[in-house]
């Protein structure tokens, strides 16, 4: 979580200051270095207190079955795609996060602050993420050639 002080200035009722926003995404929102990522930025300028449950490698879609005993790091991946951590949060089931975590360990936090947070707090989720799902195959998008420099997200 990254909490700050409201910058000095006048603010509408359509701002984020003060609230609670959750973000999910990929390396990009993830970034491994406390108040240099862009969430810590946003939360700094705005006021919002943010949860940052980004994974590095994470992708928006499911790439294979989460399981509760995975054999590879590659397939503990999958309780971490966006699609595995919001179900994970809305169903208040975490068991495969639980189990994967073994082969993922530095990605405990972000699991430890999905259980913490009350959903009914939450003012905003913000998704931020699709590279990974881009570059691993734009065919489950439906994409003729996800490798054609033509193709347009």
């Amino acid at each position: 979580m990254c909490t700050c002080t409201p910058p000095r200035r006048r603010r509408s009722a359509a701002t984020p200051c003060g609230k609670k926003i959750l973000f999910f995404g990929d390396s990009i929102s993830y970034f491994k270095y406390p108040s240099l990522g862009w969430i810590d930025h946003f939360a700094s300028l705005t006021g919002a207190e943010c949860y940052n449950v980004a994974v590095g490698g994470a992708q928006i879609r499911q790439r294979m079955t989460p399981s509760e005993s995975p054999t590879s790091e590659n397939r503990a991946y999958a309780a971490f795609d966006i699609f595995s951590m919001v179900k994970a949060v809305v169903e208040q089931n975490f068991s495969v996060q639980d189990a994967d975590v073994t082969f993922l360990n530095k990605y405990k936090p972000q699991i430890d602050t999905l259980k913490s947070v009350n959903l009914a707090e939450i003012s905003s989720i913000v998704i931020f993420a699709g590279g990974n799902d881009w570059y691993n195959g734009g065919e489950y998008w439906g994409w003729e050639n996800p490798n054609s420099v033509d193709t347009v997200i």
